[in-house]
């Protein structure tokens, strides 16, 4: 048995979205009324302090190096949406790659490439250069936080991609839990175009998986996501 410490967090109520520093020593956090308040603190919530205030209220954060924080407003069918980059050290928020409607977006761990989906009827994925915004699209049709990069391979990803996409706006209804998918595991690699398929999730589970919130673990053996239809966190087994 073992023994585990309480302890009281100081995290405020209110809190819209969390991202952790890559080294897990920080977390950066937004709340929201009339305008978005972002701050970073200790993942118990001490020493927190106000690092930006914004008047966009929706924002997806994902910390990718020590010192910047891409932030991407979040998507919508009938809106235009952008990923930023904002720089912990001088305060600046800065736009890169595209504008696309229904923006789902996730970069690299050092924030050269991103992936990014286009909503609509039916999302198409495209990998951005964020150095030049040249755009080149992607043959599967998933949303871009339905993916992960990896970082022992270059330019490789894991997504999950849906076997048939339910018709609606993307990403409004998704977001909402109106339309569920059913989602395969592919390993993409994004620079020769090939694809791989990983696992048929719902052939090995018994049960509908539309995956949400994926991460790879530390040595990239292992898949970590949940499913959006029932909340429940599952892991996958993808190498030695």
């Amino acid at each position: 048995m073992t023994l585990f410490n309480t302890t009281i967090s100081k995290l405020p109520t209110g809190i819209k979205e969390i991202s952790i520093s890559p080294n897990g020593s920080k977390i950066f956090y937004y709340t929201a009324n009339w305008s978005s308040n972002w701050f970073i603190s200790n993942p118990d919530g001490t020493g927190s302090g106000l690092v930006m205030s914004h008047p966009l209220t929706e924002w997806l954060p994902q910390w990718t190096t020590v010192n910047e924080i891409i932030m991407q407003n979040k998507g919508s069918s009938e809106n235009t949406s952008y990923n930023y980059i904002f720089n912990i050290s001088n305060k600046t928020l800065t736009k890169i790659g595209l504008g696309f409607k229904g923006l789902s977006a996730i970069s690299n761990s050092n924030n050269s490439l991103t992936l990014v989906s286009s909503g609509q009827s039916i999302p198409h994925l495209f990998l951005i250069d964020n150095k030049d915004a040249s755009s080149k699209k992607i043959n599967a049709n998933t949303l871009a936080e339905k993916c992960v990069w990896t970082k022992k391979e270059s330019q490789t990803v894991y997504c999950a991609i849906p076997i048939k996409i339910p018709k609606g706006k993307y990403l409004d209804l998704w977001y909402k839990g109106i339309v569920f998918t059913e989602d395969i595991i592919e390993k993409i690699d994004l620079n020769n175009d090939i694809y791989y398929t990983t696992s048929n999730l719902s052939r090995e589970s018994g049960e509908q998986i539309d995956i949400t919130d994926i991460d790879i673990s530390p040595d990239e053996t292992h898949l970590i996501f949940r499913n959006k239809i029932d909340g429940y966190l599952w892991m996958l087994k993808i190498g030695e």
